[in-house]
Formats: C-alpha cells, structure tokens, sequence
C-alpha cells in the first residue's frame, strides 16, 4: 500500500473539505459555550471549560454521526468515564474527553480529520486550564 492510500484511508467517511466544516462547528461551539457561561454569569473558568467541553463535543458528534456503531461506542466511552468524585475536577474531566474524542476518531479510522482538530482542542483546553 502506497503512503497516498494509507493517508486518504484515514479520512474515515470524510472527504478532505470536510476538516473545515468541523472546525467551524468546534469554533461556532467553543463560542456558545462560552457565550452561555457569560449569560448565566458563571465564573470564567467555568466559561472556559464551556468552551472547551462543547468544542470537544462537537468533534465527538461530527465523527459519530454517520455511524451506528460508533455512536453506541461513545455512549460506552462516556460510560467509562465516570471516576470517583475525588478524581473529577475540571482540568482531569477535560483531558478525558479529549482523550476520548481522539480515539473516536482515530478508532473511526479518521485520524486526518482528527489531527487539526485535537490540536484546537488541546488549545483550548490549555486556555480553560489558565489560571485568573
């Protein structure tokens, strides 16, 4: 198998044009998280974590939605992240499903579309982290 095969063979059900329609769905999510943390006049790093928590969400949703077995295999994810309530601090909480929202799609077989995505993730999971 030619490198070319390989690459495009990871695009899962995703065609190439499809990495932007993502992204502008995690930003558009990343913003009404927020948006809503600031109306409901939440402290800003809850705000933070909304942003992130629905950015991260949305890439989870984009990669499952076409896909029966994969949309039974985040309900299992999500299952599975249920820690002991000493562990489940939001920092923790977010690095989960990032981690989570990765193996989706590198498990769906679309780690390129995955890679620019998780990049804006980890992004704003940085920025969510961030201390006042």
């Amino acid at each position: 198998m030619d490198l070319k095969a390989l690459v495009y063979d990871h695009f899962g059900h995703f065609a190439p044009a499809d990495i932007a329609v993502i992204l502008f769905g995690m930003f558009v999510a990343a913003f009404l998280g927020w948006l809503a943390g600031l109306i409901g006049k939440s402290s800003e790093g809850d705000r933070r974590h909304g942003a992130f928590m629905a950015a991260a969400i949305s890439l989870a949703v984009a990669v499952v939605r076409a896909s029966l077995p994969l949309s039974v295999a985040l309900v299992a994810v999500a299952l599975l992240l249920r820690f002991p309530e000493r562990e489940n601090n939001a920092g923790s909480m977010g690095m989960r499903v990032v981690v989570v929202a990765i193996g989706i799609g590198c498990g769906a077989s679309a780690a390129m579309i995955t890679i620019l995505p998780a990049l804006v993730l980890a992004l704003l999971l940085r920025w969510a982290n961030a201390r006042n």
